[in-house]
């Protein structure tokens, strides 16, 4: 990247100014050591190289929650941890420097990429948005099979209209009520079209405050109120997402195809299903010879993300399907 936005064939390619926590110091240092000593080649060479006077501890982390390294093959957990690293261990220089050790920085031994929301959590703190993803996508699907509005289609609601959005509580302003000294909250709830204002009632405050922190992904079911102000919704009832989902599904599917296949991965399957047991009803779909069938086990499970991955490690990619 260079200091602005630039076209490079038919990608836009992203400008260092605009990555928060990047002032043009440190650009400037960047890129006169990259265009002497041609391209950064990992994390550890890029700290050894540039300037940490001027690209210090703030803007290493900033570059990596935002991906700057992301080409050089290191997740974002390992270049973190290099950053960490050369910081504990006054490991960076200034340029003249020589390593006193005379031995290059290593990279961090860490494989392990931090989790979807962190990762994502991180990179809009950097970037102002997302680039990678978006926090609801995996809960897509779940939200449209309850019927859930976008915030984009709340102004075509009608006032009082009984209506159920998913989002990420992106803000959140608490209120003493001057009659009673009973504490309620206003939440701004964010979804990849937009934003609503929520309004949260005493009574349903004291049920759900644990719940109403920023970064929170929630589902909100509640009434539209119309103002000459605009459009909020009257919080009835407000649930975490994955709670949402796990209540949503009527039953887990793993389909097995062969008679090899089915045989030598059932101790496995059954070994992974007990360690998470739950309300799921667990169905297996067998395909043999040219015949289906659908078998209702005994086994009920907990529609975790954990639990989908392992069984398709055992079972095959794509095998698990949660309805």
């Amino acid at each position: 990247s260079g200091r602005e936005f630039t076209v490079i064939r038919n990608s836009i390619r992203f400008g260092l100014e605009a990555v928060k926590g990047v002032g043009a110091a440190a650009i400037e240092s960047i890129i006169e050591v990259r265009t002497e000593g041609g391209p950064f080649l990992s994390v550890s060479d890029f700290i050894e190289r540039v300037d940490t006077r001027k690209v210090n501890k703030k803007v290493l982390e900033s570059l990596v929650k935002a991906g700057s390294f992301d080409s050089l093959g290191v997740t974002r957990a390992a270049a973190m941890k290099t950053v960490s690293d050369a910081l504990n261990g006054s490991r960076m220089k200034n340029p003249g420097q020589t390593n006193i050790f005379g031995d290059e920085m290593p990279e961090a031994e860490v494989t392990e990429e931090w989790e979807e929301a962190e990762l994502l959590k991180n990179e809009k703190e950097a970037l102002g948005f997302y680039i990678t993803g978006h926090p609801l996508a995996k809960h897509e699907k779940m939200l449209a099979r309850l019927g859930a509005r976008k915030t984009s289609d709340l102004e075509n609601a009608a006032d009082r209209e009984e209506v159920m959005v998913g989002g990420i509580l992106r803000a959140l302003k608490k209120k003493n009520v001057k009659s009673t000294g009973d504490m309620m909250a206003y939440v701004t709830l964010e979804d990849n079209e937009g934003s609503v204002e929520v309004i949260v009632f005493p009574d349903l405050y004291r049920k759900t405050n644990g719940l109403l922190s920023k970064d929170e992904a929630v589902l909100v079911k509640g009434d539209i109120d119309k103002d000459e102000k605009g459009v909020r919704v009257r919080a009835r009832e407000i649930t975490g997402l994955e709670e949402a989902g796990r209540r949503s599904y009527r039953k887990m599917e793993l389909s097995l195809e062969g008679r090899e296949s089915c045989s030598g991965k059932f101790p496995g399957i059954r070994e992974v299903v007990d360690r998470y047991p739950g309300d799921l009803p667990f169905y297996l779909r067998i395909r043999l010879d040219g015949i289906e069938t659908i078998i209702a086990t005994a086994c009920r499970v907990r529609p975790d993300r954990v639990l989908v991955g392992t069984l398709e490690d055992v079972a095959g990619k794509g095998a698990v399907t949660v309805s």
